[in-house]
């Protein structure tokens, strides 16, 4: 990714406004239109665009099915490689996406696609990304984000539209709640705590899993003892809790509530290796050294499948006549913690065959060169050439 290509997308990633929409026709099933809000509790409420990225899903499934191999390798586990991606799509084309955990983080085809889609291919991880959109999860999306951006196909119109409607979409909603917030406080600190009530719910009308407002609504409940009764049936240790599961960067979160070994390790790792090495990431710098620790972190705040994200990016990106096997053992752990040991031996699987396709195309090459020599020896001016080997491509 060049550095023109890296500040691009971290102008999105910032969720700071930059550029217009695409100015590309939209395509049939699209990230278009709006859903309708429902009035239901709080953070189960859905959010305005639930419909546009309900109805953006379908697009997804149509790429996930289009997968296939390159070409055909010797002992064919690049085309079964290729079928985990299909399976996915027709699995989410027949189950649907209902249950947004369901159809992704809890479904082990969903990790095989991941697995199997390693070469600058997003498909699978867009799913992600839009159900995540799709369900007011804002915060967590902004995380899958930052992989999406840096794992994009540059060629790939698809990749860069949906990114820039997703960013567009974020910072609106975000600063529009947001503005509640700040509002509130003025509100609360002039000792008007009604309206400053009124207007933090306000705030959630507009965007029901918004950490800020979930957090100013608890502690001004804890600092002012606004109402006994919910101080006493333990609900804002848990609010704390739900606003660590909506943002896993809120730092504060993790100083509030029961104070366990567990939340020391993550608010360690959050700050001394996660935040930095996101901000970092901004920057387009040094990108392996701070994705390392970015995985690293994750891996120790136990968000798993951030560090399986961050982990694959090095572990395609550090190939040097094999992969990283620390790396790979990393991966399969985070697999394994998160309940999806079936998958391990397929991780395997698949790199060693990717393994065997490059030591095969390194071959080729070397007698193409050597062909090309032979051929400026004897004064001949056409050269062939050839690329080297993509485990999948598109059909």
């Amino acid at each position: 990714m060049n550095q023109k290509i890296v500040r691009a997308a971290f102008g999105i990633l910032t969720l700071i406004v930059t550029v217009s929409c695409t100015t590309a026709p939209p395509r049939q099933n699209s990230i278009a239109g709006s859903g309708a809000v429902e009035d239901v509790a709080p953070t189960e409420k859905r959010i305005r665009i639930y419909g546009k990225y309900d109805r953006a899903i379908p697009e997804i499934i149509h790429d996930l099915k289009q997968c296939a191999p390159l070409r055909k390798p010797s002992e064919g586990e690049a085309f079964q490689s290729a079928q985990w991606v299909i399976d996915y799509g027709i699995d989410l084309e027949s189950s649907g996406s209902v249950d947004a955990e369901e159809a992704t983080v809890r479904n082990e085809m969903y990790w095989k696609a991941i697995v199997a889609l390693s070469a600058n291919d997003i498909t699978a991880l867009l799913t992600r990304l839009l159900l995540l959109m799709r369900e007011g999860e804002l915060r967590r999306a902004k995380i899958v984000f930052l992989f999406c951006a840096y794992d994009q196909n540059q060629s790939w119109d698809r990749d860069s539209r949906v990114l820039q409607e997703v960013a567009e979409d974020a910072y609106q909603i975000e600063a529009e709640s947001n503005r509640c917030v700040e509002e509130g406080i003025r509100k609360w600190d002039q000792g008007q705590r009604s309206q400053a009530l009124e207007l933090y719910n306000a705030a959630l009308d507009v965007f029901p899993k918004n950490p800020w407002a979930l957090w100013e609504l608890a502690l001004d409940h804890l600092t002012y003892d606004f109402d006994p009764e919910e101080l006493t049936d333990g609900r804002f240790d848990a609010r704390y809790r739900l606003i660590r599961r909506l943002d896993p960067h809120y730092e504060l979160a993790y100083y509030q509530g029961q104070n366990t070994p567990e939340k020391r390790t993550a608010a360690s790792a959050l700050t001394e290796k996660v935040l930095p090495g996101f901000a970092e990431l901004f920057k387009g710098e040094n990108v392996l050294v701070n994705m390392r620790s970015l995985a690293d972190g994750y891996f120790e705040m136990r968000e798993y499948e951030f560090a399986i994200y961050a982990y694959k990016y090095i572990l395609f990106r550090t190939y040097d006549d094999g992969f990283d096997q620390a790396i790979v053992g990393r991966i399969s752990t985070c697999l394994e913690r998160l309940g999806m040991e079936r998958v391990v031996p397929l991780l395997d699987q698949f790199l060693s065959e990717v393994e065997r396709m490059i030591t095969s195309e390194r071959k080729r090459l070397q007698a193409a060169r050597e062909q090309v020599a032979q051929i400026q020896a004897e004064g001949h001016s056409r050269i062939s050439s050839s690329t080297l080997w993509k485990p999948l491509t598109r059909v």
